[in-house]
């Protein structure tokens, strides 16, 4: 199946229980005389145009997503903000991280910049990028 259509299928099952209780509860109105059957079916179609309506709004929340997220920060370049010695912290892009080089390495001051070698769960492992 198309990335297409697995997105729809995605999107229209985390809809039904919420089309399911709109459709009771005008089924339910019917019933005890409270909405007439012509407003109620008038109802749960506009009920269905707004959710056809606000798919293109939504449909990346909907689309799949590589789980390891933090591995797009492999190869990016930060800037160290607490001296490395083997553990400081550094800034990618906008972001704060703690970070950490191997234990051979000379210690990184304020300052220098860092390339991400990899993560392991809220710590960065860097390099020292080499002076051009």
């Amino acid at each position: 199946m198309p990335l297409r259509w697995q997105v729809v299928g995605r999107y229209t099952l985390f809809q039904l229980p919420e089309m399911a209780i709109v459709g009771v509860a005008l089924v339910a109105g019917v019933q005890y005389e409270v909405v007439p059957a012509f407003w109620a079916r008038i109802l749960f179609g506009v009920w269905i145009v707004k959710e056809i309506a606000l798919f293109p709004f939504v449909r990346a929340a909907y689309e799949p997503s590589d789980p390891n997220v933090s591995s797009m920060l492999v190869g990016r370049i930060g800037v160290v903000t607490a001296r490395l010695d083997p553990r400081g912290s550094v800034r990618v892009g906008s972001e704060l991280w703690r970070a950490c080089i191997d234990s051979g390495c000379d210690p990184l001051d304020e300052g220098n910049e860092v390339c991400v070698k990899s993560v392991e769960g809220l710590t960065l492992h860097v390099e020292a990028v080499p002076a051009d």
